[in-house]
């Protein structure tokens, strides 16, 4: 659903233009593109931020990152 719902076409952009510039990706890069899936739009993108910073999520990022 990620890879072809027209609600992520921004996650995929974000995605793609991470690879093109060698920078890694992650849930705070990523969670800017997912503003068209939900009805709450920047409200929405602002919580799952919020969230991913307080839990310390982007350390999981890292943590995946290596498993590669």
């Amino acid at each position: 659903m990620l890879n072809s719902h027209p609600s992520f076409k921004g996650l995929r952009d974000a995605r793609y233009q991470a690879r093109m510039d060698q920078k890694p990706i992650n849930g705070l890069l990523l969670v800017h593109g997912l503003e068209a899936y939900s009805a709450r739009k920047k409200v929405y993108v602002k919580a799952l931020t919020s969230m991913i910073r307080t839990n310390s999520l982007l350390t999981l990022d890292k943590a995946c990152s290596n498993l590669n």
